[in-house]
């Protein structure tokens, strides 16, 4: 139930197309998806799937889980945010460590730093930007590829 209403503020917020992840769909450019499910959100072949498995994460779905998946993918940005925890650290370092552009909130505009902390202590971020810079520091990042 909570991730409907997360997208709609997205798209309030944000004026970008906002949609939920739907399994066996692809990404498309331009668009945020939104993760839907209990299960972890991953990227395989090009295509949004869910995965139960691991089930011992704390965190569901995992932000880990979909980093994890990006790497060896052309993934232009990760970029991890506000949060507790250390969720997505980890994955945030392997995508850097094969190649990956990796940007984190900075501990100023965050709410709870708890998340980008973790990611930059273990040195999975390349860059530290505010909230109100990220999107403009995502699109100069991947203008180059598009």
């Amino acid at each position: 139930a909570f991730a409907p209403g997360l997208a709609e503020w997205l798209a309030r917020e944000t004026g970008q197309t906002v949609v939920l992840a739907q399994e066996g769909h692809a990404p498309t450019v331009g668009t945020i998806h939104v993760a839907c499910s209990d299960d972890h959100l991953v990227l395989v072949n090009g295509l949004f799937m869910h995965r139960a498995e691991p089930r011992t994460l704390a965190h569901r779905p995992s932000v880990d889980v979909f980093f994890e998946s990006l790497v060896g993918t052309p993934c232009g940005v990760a970029v991890l945010l506000t949060g507790m925890g250390r969720d997505g650290a980890q994955g945030l370092l392997d995508i850097r460590e094969s190649g990956g552009r990796t940007f984190a909130q900075d501990e100023q505009s965050s709410i709870v730093y708890g998340m980008p902390k973790a990611a930059v202590e273990l040195g999975a971020v390349e860059f530290q930007y505010p909230l109100v810079r990220m999107g403009h520091a995502i699109v100069e990042a991947t203008s180059a590829k598009l």
